[in-house]
């Protein structure tokens, strides 16, 4: 790889170096972390309550929220990403850092199945929208996530799944893990409908993504929708289809909370007609 351009990033209050390619990226961070500032304060309070505990980031991109778990207190984090030229850079920053005891870094995609995989869009915006492709004669090496993290593990403070519309499939390959209960909080950039049909070409994806959510549900877990881009649409149109209207807060993070089948096919609909996660 390139040297790295070198970012000082300001992450809600933390400095955090990050390696990229070219300067002129700094604004798509910028609006990353405009927009995703809620994921990193839900980060930020679970290694605060338990910095022994596993930080497993899967699509780690630029490795932020690996390194902002470590530079927090995380003792233990993982990170993954498939896309090697990002995993040159992530390595960059670990050690520039002062963090390569605390993070261990994969360079592979997270499915439900051992196989290779290659990625397209890799080229765009510095591989933020990359998405895997399964069956073409790839050679990064896909896995289920429990080759990474075993479901004996004593626990797991924050499990962040951003994979660019295989979402579905690396949500699934954690249910071992969340059915062991070893998982406190989950952050997932979930959807749109759109997006699964492209990525994985099934043909029932909406409903697909209504059973993941049920399965958490059912697994006793909570489900919530935090600020997002689907949010500003969903709530001009007065939260249509949500049993619960009323927003909550946690820690001064605003949600909504999703308690039943019909509030996830009320979000799946919504994400479809807005096509936003």
């Amino acid at each position: 790889a390139n040297a790295p351009v070198w970012l000082n990033l300001n992450v809600v209050g933390e400095a955090v170096d990050m390696a990229t390619f070219q300067s002129h990226f700094r604004g798509l961070f910028g609006q990353h972390l405009q927009r995703e500032g809620d994921a990193y304060r839900v980060l930020q309070e679970a290694v605060k309550r338990a910095p022994d505990s596993l930080v497993l980031d899967v699509g780690a991109n630029h490795g932020l929220f690996a390194l902002f778990a470590a530079k927090k207190g995380a003792r233990n984090v993982i990170a993954v990403e498939p896309q090697a030229k990002l995993c040159g850079y992530i390595t960059d920053s670990i050690r520039r850092n002062g963090v390569r005891d605390k993070v261990t870094l994969y360079n592979a995609a997270v499915i439900e199945e051992r196989m290779k995989i290659r990625m397209k869009n890799a080229e765009i915006a510095e591989g933020a929208v990359a998405t895997v492709v399964k069956g073409m004669g790839g050679n990064i090496q896909g896995v289920p996530v429990t080759e990474f993290v075993s479901p004996s593990v004593s626990d797991i403070s924050y499990l962040k799944i951003d994979v660019e519309g295989f979402d579905l499939p690396a949500i699934r390959s954690s249910y071992p893990l969340l059915r062991a209960k070893k998982v406190t909080h989950t952050v997932i950039e979930f959807g749109p409908p759109q997006r699964w049909r492209s990525a994985t070409g099934s043909k029932n994806a909406s409903e697909e993504g209504v059973q993941v959510l049920q399965k958490a549900l059912d697994m006793g877990y909570e489900v919530r929708l935090m600020n997002s881009l689907v949010w500003e649409p969903w709530q001009k149109r007065h939260w249509s289809g949500l049993a619960d209207k009323r927003s909550k807060q946690w820690q001064g993070i605003v949600y909504m909370a999703m308690t039943s089948k019909t509030d996830f096919q009320a979000l799946t609909s919504q994400m479809s007609s807005c096509n936003c996660e």
